[in-house]
């Protein structure tokens, strides 16, 4: 059994880091660009309506506001979730972790929010917060802040696995629910906004007007509609638009997987249709609310194949692409090998690293980009021979059923399901990992 944590290893109690004004601000924030997978009532659908007063009456107290309604998670409650926050997102030599900037105060204003949305999360969110610390004392005989951290991960990590024990069920609930809220008030601030790259809703002092890559395809448009206009653009011709093919990949037998604009030709792994935690974003084709998805596939089968495409993951993110994936067992990677994809400043271990095959053949080397930019993957499958490209990079090559390949496979948990790299021909699977990712310029060449 583990004793409690180190006194100079604790981390520091929680205290509140933003005030009511600024959660109930972030609240109608980050409901209202969905990355945490609720909504707030419209006026419309308001209930509740202030009796009309007589006359002006005095102004409102903008700057210390009464609150609307008391926030209910205890201090000790909010110690879990902060640490549950920081096991999520973690500090690193570039952002700030999660509890730092405020996330658990978020949490509590959205729980004990009286709309539909959040007083649905909220026995899931209290009963997953209680269960952590019941289930510490029960484990260790302490509470969850005074573990170890190696103990504090693992306890909580176990809720992040698809759990066999029915027992788990909620729990796991929990956790899903719990990161698609963290991840979702983390990239609402500035913080989160920085740490992805993105730059919008800053003020410039001046704009140099569109690039030559915008001028091509204006000047393209004026054309079609005859309205010619010359010399809009640079002597450099214009990137290819994302999700096209060229007439030369075209006449070479690509085909895209992914329109830019639609889910099409996509489905839930046993299912007929795709949940709303995958959505078209930008172009990408973007798994946005990890606790409404599943994997999903593709329409067709393929067997030996070229597939390409672009992805970008969050930070801290796992996710991966699977293939000759069949439906004959109960999740996709019980038969589909895995192209991993990961930000590997998450530290898993070689065999589990961007590019690899999963958990079982490693990356030659670490070539990935920084979060928030997007990477090239390629991945060829030739009567078993197949090779993971990453970058330009080949960084992992093995033959299916060699003896190499079937030794590896008995040292895994792989080895638990017969089906698994057995199939000739299936389908190319997407995961949901519970990691924000997005896909671009998806498309295959089947091999003769």
């Amino acid at each position: 059994m583990s004793g409690p944590d180190d006194p100079q290893h604790a981390p520091a109690p929680y205290v509140s880091k933003v005030d009511r004004r600024t959660t109930l601000a972030w609240l109608g924030g980050a409901a209202s660009v969905g990355l945490v997978g609720g909504a707030l009532p419209t006026p419309a659908k308001a209930t509740a309506r202030a009796p009309a007063g007589a006359g002006y009456g005095t102004d409102p107290n903008l700057l210390q506001p009464t609150a609307p309604w008391p926030r209910i998670l205890s201090k000790a409650q909010l110690q879990t979730a902060a640490l549950v926050c920081d096991f999520i997102l973690p500090a690193s030599a570039d952002a700030p972790s999660a509890s730092s900037l405020g996330v658990p105060d978020f949490i509590d204003e959205w729980v004990s929010a009286p709309y539909p949305d959040q007083t649905a999360d909220r026995p899931v969110v209290v009963g997953g917060l209680n269960w952590l610390e019941e289930e510490a004392r029960r484990r260790h005989a302490t509470d969850l802040f005074h573990l170890v951290p190696a103990d504090r991960d693992a306890l909580v990590a176990s809720l992040a696995r698809r759990p066999s024990d029915p027992a788990m069920a909620a729990p796991h609930a929990f956790f899903r629910r719990f990161r698609a809220l963290t991840i979702g008030a983390y990239y609402t601030t500035p913080a989160g906004f920085k740490d992805i790259g993105y730059i919008g809703n800053t003020p410039m002092e001046s704009y140099p007007g569109p690039d030559d890559a915008v001028k091509v395809a204006l000047e393209s448009a004026l054309k079609k509609l005859g309205l010619i206009m010359g010399g809009l653009a640079g002597a450099q011709p214009a990137a290819p638009a994302h999700n096209t093919l060229t007439a030369a990949e075209k006449a070479a037998g690509w085909k895209l997987l992914f329109d830019g604009r639609t889910l099409n030709g996509w489905r839930e792994f046993k299912k007929t249709t795709i949940g709303p935690g995958w959505q078209v974003v930008d172009g990408a084709l973007t798994l946005v609310d990890p606790a409404q998805a599943e994997d999903i596939i593709t329409a067709d089968k393929y067997a030996d194949f070229e597939l390409d495409f672009d992805w970008k993951i969050s930070r801290n993110g796992n996710s991966g692409v699977y293939y000759h994936v069949i439906e004959a067992g109960d999740y996709g990677y019980q038969s589909g090998p895995e192209y991993q994809l990961l930000d590997n400043a998450h530290g898993e271990p070689p065999r589990q690293q961007a590019g690899s095959l999963f958990g079982l053949y490693a990356p030659s080397a670490d070539v990935t980009r920084p979060v928030g930019e997007f990477n090239h993957s390629r991945l060829v499958v030739d009567h078993g021979h197949v090779q993971h490209w990453l970058n330009g990079v080949l960084i992992s090559e093995y033959q299916i059923g060699s003896t190499d390949f079937n030794a590896r496979v008995a040292g895994t948990k792989f080895a638990r399901w017969p089906l698994f790299a057995t199939a000739e021909t299936g389908y190319i699977s997407l995961q949901d990992h519970e990691s924000v990712v997005a896909f671009r310029d998806i498309k295959i060449k089947p091999l003769d």
